[in-house]
């Protein structure tokens, strides 16, 4: 893991559950790049079974995306797996880090 991802993976961990906002890179193979309204340590719609692989071996993050639109009747937000390396900007409170990613 690079000095960056653990830095990364840092900030994330330690907002404590307070809102943020994290701009990476999809992983679809274009260049799309997409900014979340996230939050960590969020247990809705988790039924205590846990996912089947460690996300930390693949360098991933699991997120709850506030803003994510479920359909019609239901509730914002859904978990989401983010690759470290494809994060681009962070924002919690006063903090704002940005990676030196080329778009």
């Amino acid at each position: 893991m690079s000095n960056q991802i653990d830095i990364i993976k840092n900030l994330i961990e330690n907002t404590n559950g307070k809102i943020a906002s994290i701009t990476f890179k999809k992983r679809t193979g274009k260049q799309e790049v997409t900014t979340r309204t996230i939050r960590t340590g969020v247990k809705r719609d988790v039924i205590g079974v846990g996912q089947k692989y460690n996300p930390s071996d693949y360098d991933l993050i699991t997120i709850f995306d506030m803003n994510r639109d479920n359909g019609p009747g239901k509730e914002r937000g859904r978990h989401l797996n983010i690759p470290l390396d494809s994060i681009i900007e962070l924002r919690c409170g006063k903090i704002k880090y940005t990676t030196d990613k080329v778009i």
